[in-house]
């Protein structure tokens, strides 16, 4: 049995106790306005009871019937855990007789990922060859250098003034043992070694370091696409609290790990490189958004007809904005308001009209191809406003619906100029594109 009690009705959870096949739970029920009651659940094998207190939870007909069918989704479920588990072992018959008797589970939630190993993006090349070479060439797939990939930077031979303290200057010594950078505030010297270099720097590439106390820190200087290449870090405070962040912003190991989640195809492909496969990825690699494929490449091999991989194309339009929003999201709920939000693509489509009113029919990938970079050409995104928003009436697009509104002022071009425009310096030294799609009014 699971360590925690499904739902009873609506929400649930409790506390499980007994023996394998026979449990008992304790929880709430939440039935309409009704503030949430009491209640309890006893299991014995694939029969559930529910009741609860004070006669104001669920009617107990009703909740043996929920608990029924719980009970046999459990069922499901057991029979989806031996398939992974034949998969795992190769063992191709118990594979199959438990296949048979999973029913569709992919189908029913194609974002479901498989427990089992990581392959390595590599791994795909041989069956999906197009596709891994978009990836590959897309700056997904650079996000992320370490070890010593750090010294295939063009790190600065010189010092580097820091802008905001004439006092204080930057210097990048390459030696056997890594990058250390060491940060010189008057007469005081500050070292870390540098562990990451966060980005692709198609926007700028920060980096992660350890100083001499071993705290983890942002470094203050970062690198960018234009001049001058070496600058401060955007949302670095001009004068920091104290002389050490001149090095750098100090960062917990959560906060750490999460800069490493979304940069990489796993945090461990970053801090585990040479132990997993999938540390061989150069940044975020197809096990990232289809989850491990160990399961999936014995599926192929043993002929299977559920493939044991995570399937993003089958999911729902709100699935797919969820899961690039794993890392195309607002960090806290003060980050996503203000000029800053630009930044956050997810939840400023999840304002916008087109996707509130498409009828579930609008994603990320409604516009973009998750294996490339984003298209270039102001045309390619017309095209796709064009196809619901046709002023003729005679298209379609991929939302299902042609949308009502039809614009006023331009018809038929230049929709990105008015309601989605690049927008610079939002955000310190960078241009984005404003996914908050409406009639920008500007102050």
């Amino acid at each position: 049995m699971p360590a925690f009690e499904g739902l009873f009705f609506g929400l649930g959870l409790g506390f499980i106790f007994g023996v394998e096949r026979l449990s008992a739970s304790l929880g709430f029920f939440l039935e309409g306005r009704d503030p949430p009651c009491l209640g309890f659940a006893v299991s014995v094998g694939k029969f559930r009871v529910i009741g609860s207190g004070s006669g104001r939870g669920v009617p107990h007909e009703i909740g043996v019937v929920i608990a029924l069918k719980a009970a046999g989704a459990e069922g499901c479920n057991e029979k989806t855990e031996e398939y992974q588990s034949g998969l795992q072992e190769r063992k191709a018959k118990e594979a199959e007789g438990a296949l048979k008797l999973a029913g569709e589970f992919a189908e029913s939630d194609p974002l479901r990922r498989e427990p089992s190993p990581f392959v390595g993006a590599a791994m795909c090349a041989k069956c999906h060859a197009e596709k891994y070479r978009k990836q590959q060439g897309s700056r997904h797939s650079r996000t992320i250098k370490k070890t010593a990939e750090l010294t295939t930077i063009p790190w600065p031979e010189q010092e580097v003034a820091d802008r905001s303290n004439p006092r204080v200057s930057h210097r990048f010594q390459k030696s056997s043992d890594g990058v250390q950078v060491v940060t010189s505030v008057g007469k005081r010297e500050l070292a870390a070694m540098v562990e990451f270099a966060i980005g692709s720097n198609h926007q700028g590439q920060s980096f992660l370091a350890r100083d001499r106390q071993g705290q983890v820190r942002e470094l203050r200087t970062s690198r960018y696409p234009s001049d001058p290449v070496w600058d401060r870090t955007i949302e670095h405070p001009g004068r920091p609290p104290d002389e050490e962040g001149y090095l750098g912003r100090p960062i917990s190991a959560s906060a750490r790990l999460s800069c490493l989640e979304c940069h990489a195809t796993n945090f461990r492909a970053a801090t585990e490189p040479n132990s997993r496969a999938e540390g061989a990825d150069r940044g975020i690699g197809c096990e990232r958004c289809h989850g491990p494929g160990g399961n999936h490449l014995r599926a192929v091999e043993m002929n299977f007809s559920e493939l044991a991989i995570a399937r993003p194309r089958l999911a729902s339009a709100s699935a797919m904005i969820a899961l690039c929003a794993v890392c195309h999201k607002a960090p806290s709920a003060n980050a996503a308001e203000g000029p800053h939000s630009i930044r956050f693509q997810a939840p400023n489509i999840l304002r916008s009209r087109c996707c509130t009113e498409s009828e579930g029919g609008m994603s990320c990938v409604t516009c973009h191809d998750p294996h490339r970079d984003a298209e270039r050409s102001a045309g390619y995104y017309e095209a796709k406003c064009l196809s619901c928003h046709d002023p003729k009436g005679d298209s379609v697009g991929k939302t299902k619906k042609r949308a009502s509104t039809v614009c006023p002022v331009n018809p038929t071009a230049k929709c990105l100029d008015c309601h989605m425009p690049r927008v610079n310096n939002a955000v310190a030294r960078s241009v984005f594109t404003d996914h908050y799609i409406r009639v920008r009014r500007e102050p």
